[in-house]
């Protein structure tokens, strides 16, 4: 409320009680206006009489009664109250309203105005692209003004800040340590008070450093009289020069060969494939600041081939295994090993995997022909390769099988592609397997592929689902081995018949699209080494 100012009100002179006092109505109060806005100061006032009413800015006087006693076309009185008409950032400060009473000491109220700005950026211009070395410390500055004191706010043009950001100086500066070509890019600071629009501003980082140099793919499979494609990422500021080299031999386009950059992708492009192309390569990048190599191998072997069969077989003692190969060049050979996976039972009944021997890998050497294939006489076959479980030692050797590729159906393969189906047997039922293949064309073996599991059908119930692991498979434009409905088993006679095994499997399928090509069941000595075989599993079960 209105009071005297300038004792204590117990010191105030004694006052005619009959003399009604002046009194302001009004509290002190706090205002806040933008610039160019219109502002009502109140100064409500009870018994005045003849006193006089002054308004006063700071020390100031403004107004005495009904005189303008400052020349400033803005202000004006309405009856008590003062008005302030486009308001400016000089005109923020404290309005006092005072009535000169009898009293020894006016009555008086103050009222404070807050004028609100609108938020600046100040960016020097040498603050607004910066160039450093790689691994230096950066901090990029935005100075702001306003009233109230602006937020600030950071961010990288589409993206995301890096993770070792950090915003200081009540949000002005944002500091960054050990920058990397990760770092370069337009920063965007912000400021925004609420005081009409926020307010951005850029700031270029550009980061210097050395070629870093990758290879897209660092084995490349090609074929002869076809076009490859080698590519390089190669990332580097200044931009570097990029060499191709064959083995030492650099390299310059010509009508074989040509290079192509886009970005940071840099291309190899051969036209036709020849001999002396299968080689390696590299991609060399160098600037000012470094050197930087990637390699990369062109070969005419076999992709890796990929299992594409169901992991649960529709048959008890067989399984159609299948998989897709890309290869240029024709196939010639394939290399197929599975084997059983060992399982136990633990006191509670539960199945328990065995662990796969580490030596369980293969080379691209075998003992057997290109042209046959050896399996032991049983898949219970003991071996040097085994594991033990409580008192009963289990077999886990693997069935190596070299296979010979299927006739070239009319028209070849898709895209360069082979798929095969092969029909392995006698298995366990209720059992789980493990496979993995390789494949051979004119130029050398491919890598193994990675482990496949399958599982046979159960004597009335499905295998061990806990063990089921599906693969994922590239969609290759083939089917899968589930088109083959109804596939018996075969199995290989032991290793003193091998010269025979050529012929033993009853039904060998290769499946392209929707075609399925069954093989003929072999030679009279192939069925006696399967029957033989079913006899051997037979008296193996009867006898455990």
């Amino acid at each position: 409320m209105a009071r005297r100012v300038g004792q204590p009100y117990s010191f105030l002179p004694p006052l005619d009680p009959n003399v009604p006092q002046p009194k302001i109505l009004n509290d002190g109060q706090v205002f806040r206006a933008q610039v160019g806005d219109t502002l009502l100061l109140p100064c409500s006032v009870r018994d005045l009489g003849p006193m006089i009413l002054l308004w006063k800015k700071g020390t100031r006087v403004l107004t005495a009664g009904d005189m303008m006693v400052r020349r400033d076309d803005r202000i004006d009185l309405k009856g008590t109250d003062l008005q302030i008409n486009s308001v400016d950032v000089e005109d923020g400060g404290n309005y006092s309203c005072e009535i000169e009473a009898d009293a020894e000491y006016p009555v008086v109220i103050t009222h404070t105005l807050e004028v609100l700005l609108p938020p600046q950026l100040k960016l020097d211009l040498t603050d607004s692209k910066i160039v450093v070395r790689a691994d230096t410390t950066v901090a990029l500055k935005c100075k702001a003004t306003g009233n109230p004191p602006p937020k600030m706010d950071w961010r990288k043009r589409n993206d995301r800040l890096p993770g070792n950001a950090q915003i200081t100086d009540q949000g002005m500066t944002l500091t960054m340590s050990h920058v990397s070509r990760h770092h370069s890019g337009l920063y965007e600071c912000e400021a925004n008070n609420g005081v009409g629009k926020a307010v951005r501003a850029e700031i270029s980082l550009q980061v210097l450093y050395d070629p870093e140099v990758s290879a897209e793919r660092s084995v490349v499979h090609g074929g002869l009289g076809e076009q490859a494609d080698l590519s390089c990422l190669v990332y580097a500021d200044p931009e570097p020069e990029v060499i191709w080299y064959r083995d030492t031999m650099r390299l310059d386009p010509n009508g074989k060969r040509y290079m192509e950059s886009r970005g940071s992708r840099h291309t190899l492009i051969i036209r036709k494939v020849e001999r002396e192309d299968l080689a390696n390569y590299s991609c060399y990048a160098n600037n000012q600041l470094g050197r930087d190599r990637a390699y990369i191998t062109l070969r005419g072997n076999p992709n890796t081939p990929v299992f594409n069969s169901q992991v649960l077989s529709k048959s008890q003692t067989s399984y159609t295994i299948s998989w897709i190969t890309e290869s240029y060049a024709p196939i010639e050979e394939y290399k197929l090993l599975y084997r059983k996976i060992p399982m136990a039972r633990s006191h509670g009944g539960n199945p328990l995997m065995v662990p796969s021997s580490p030596s369980s890998s293969f080379s691209s050497s075998s003992s057997s022909s290109s042209s046959s294939f050896s399996s032991p006489s049983s898949p219970l076959s003991a071996s040097s390769n085994t594991g033990v479980i409580g008192t009963h030692e289990v077999t886990h050797a693997w069935h190596n099988l070299r296979l010979p590729p299927r006739e070239m159906i009319p028209g070849g393969p898709k895209n360069n592609l082979y798929q095969e189906a092969y029909s392995l047997g006698p298995l366990l039922p209720d059992s789980s397997y493990e496979a993995k293949v390789s494949a051979k064309n004119r130029f050398g073996w491919s890598q193994t592929s990675e482990t496949f599991q399958f599982y046979t059908q159960g004597k009335g119930t499905s295998p061990h689902q806990n063990f089921v692991k599906k693969p994922e498979i590239q969609d290759l434009g083939l089917s899968s081995s589930a088109a083959v409905d109804s596939i018996h088993s075969g199995a290989s006679s032991s290793s003193s018949s091998s010269a025979s095994a050529s012929s033993l499997f009853s039904s060998r399928h290769v499946v392209l699209g929707s075609r399925i090509l069954p093989l003929p069941l072999g030679s009279l000595g192939g069925f006696q080494a399967v029957f033989c075989q079913m006899i051997t599993l037979l008296t193996v079960i009867s006898f455990k």
